[in-house]
């Protein structure tokens, strides 16, 4: 009789890899490692069956030039040079009109160099695939372009600066195009219903093949440990703070300076100031 090779794996981690879908962020992203299911998701979602992805990136992680950071799902350039942002997004607040707008300005920001001519920007397509339909139109695929009103005839015309925004719905049930199959490729759990072979066999691998199943587990054993490690600190964190608060009040009851407080509290003079603040009470001198 032939050992189980999944009996060593916690049955509720199982449970969750076997329940995934292409619209869980996690899941995704492995699936999408893979050269071949990253092209056929371009080649669909633009509509462009001849596009060839020539480099990509899973969770990358960008700056802006005051170090604030936004992690990419997948950043793709094609052998034209047109660069992709590609998000799978569950959650509504996560795929916000300025989300697609702050995106597309990193993407920008992080493809130019110093001495870089801005007229040679390439084209670049921030794609939002949504659970839901964000924009609410019943559309499954909302193209967002920019126009200008010319005010002597009222219309408006296309502002070509080449820069794009696609919500692609994924709520959106259409099985007469691939579009359509697509997003039903992305809400299945079964790899079985699945229409695009490279995905349904990538799939498989991740929920049936042991070693697949395998990488997938570990992934989810740490990703509960990080968060499980984010929810400690956060707690201590806290805890923490409300003894600083507390240190703060006390001093203050004491009349002791803000150099004094800043002193006895081994704290920078802009914490005990917020501290101040926070507590409602005075500055003192």
């Amino acid at each position: 009789m032939l050992e189980d090779p999944f009996k060593k794996y916690d049955p509720q981690i199982l449970e969750v890899v076997r329940n995934f879908r292409l619209l869980d962020d996690d899941f995704m992203t492995k699936v999408f490692e893979d050269k071949a299911c990253l092209e056929l998701m371009l080649q669909i979602v633009m509509d462009i069956p001849t596009l060839k992805v020539k480099s990509f990136h899973i969770q990358d992680t960008l700056k802006n030039i005051q170090g604030r950071s936004v992690r990419f799902d997948v950043w793709a350039e094609d052998d034209a040079h047109t660069q992709y942002n590609i998000e799978v997004q569950r959650a509504d607040k996560g795929a916000g009109t300025k989300r697609a707008r702050y995106n597309s300005a990193m993407l920008d920001a992080n493809i130019t160099q110093p001495g870089d001519d801005c007229t040679d920007l390439p084209k670049t397509y921030v794609i939002f695939i949504t659970e839901n339909d964000i924009l609410g139109k019943g559309q499954l695929c909302y193209r967002i372009e920019r126009r200008y009103r010319v005010e002597r005839t009222g219309q408006y015309e296309v502002f070509d600066d080449d820069a794009h925004i696609l919500y692609v719905n994924a709520a959106y049930e259409d099985a007469s195009t691939a579009l359509g199959k697509l997003m039903a490729d992305f809400r299945t759990r079964d790899p079985e219903q699945m229409h695009f072979q490279a995905l349904k066999q990538r799939t498989k691998y991740f929920k049936e093949e042991p070693k697949g199943v395998g990488t997938m587990c570990r992934a989810v054993e740490d990703l509960v440990k990080k968060e499980l490690s984010r929810t400690v600190e956060n707690i201590v964190k806290n805890e923490l703070n409300e003894a600083f608060l507390q240190l703060v009040q006390n001093m203050s009851k004491q009349k002791l300076s803000l150099v004094q407080m800043t002193a006895l509290s081994e704290r920078s003079e802009e914490e005990v100031i917020a501290a101040l603040k926070k507590l409602g009470l005075s500055i003192p001198e």
